[in-house]
């Protein structure tokens, strides 16, 4: 019978490097001999898709609409992670629960429906917080061409967003192990810190 595998999750502003992240930790696990599945919110599911179309700022929808979107994406989501853990394949996710926490409350939703539209997602194992301030992240944005192209690509919308990330992992949101790290360090600093914040689950 296979050992479970781990639910790592990723999140961070829009700029905070969590894709890059991602990316990394997923090699260096396979590195180490760990089957990984690397994954991302908004999937590329047909739900998903329509939650991408939204944050890229293609499509136009209602904050509730959007929160509705992200959480249904989710559901089935989780239905696929969970085959994965129980097949011991580690699952390492950019973006979940704390980034709906943290950027659909700060279009003016309620954190608690919020919070309750997610209920039935599981909890990570752990969640990996890329702390990076919103002027490095602006700058990324910027250097990519994809600063001010979406709802929560702009300044106004990062600040906010970080503030609302605080305020979910101070509240009981499961969140797994809480692992914080230096977004502003270089992205090998970064990847470092995260690898060896995580070798308990190893």
């Amino acid at each position: 019978m296979s050992t479970r595998g781990r639910f790592i999750v990723l999140e961070g502003l829009d700029g905070a490097g969590t894709t890059t992240q991602g990316a990394l930790l997923a090699a260096r696990l396979i590195e180490h001999g760990l089957p990984v599945d690397l994954t991302k919110e908004p999937t590329d599911g047909t739900i998903g898709r329509i939650a991408r179309a939204f944050t890229d700022g293609d499509l136009h929808l209602e904050a509730e609409t959007v929160a509705l979107t992200f959480a249904a994406d989710r559901i089935e989501h989780t239905v696929e992670i969970r085959a994965l853990l129980d097949a011991g394949t580690w699952v390492v996710s950019d973006r979940y629960v704390a980034s709906s926490l943290a950027y659909q409350t700060s279009q003016g939703l309620p954190f608690e429906w919020v919070r309750t539209l997610n209920s039935r997602a599981m909890e990570p194992d752990a969640t990996v917080f890329v702390d990076t301030s919103v002027d490095a992240c602006v700058a990324r944005l910027a250097a990519r061409g994809e600063f001010n192209t979406g709802p929560f690509d702009q300044a106004a919308a990062l600040e906010k967003a970080r503030e609302l990330y605080v305020t979910a992992f101070a509240s009981d949101v499961p969140l797994g192990r809480l692992v914080e790290v230096d977004g502003d360090a270089s992205r090998e600093a970064v990847a470092d810190a995260i690898w060896d914040a995580l070798a308990p689950l190893r």
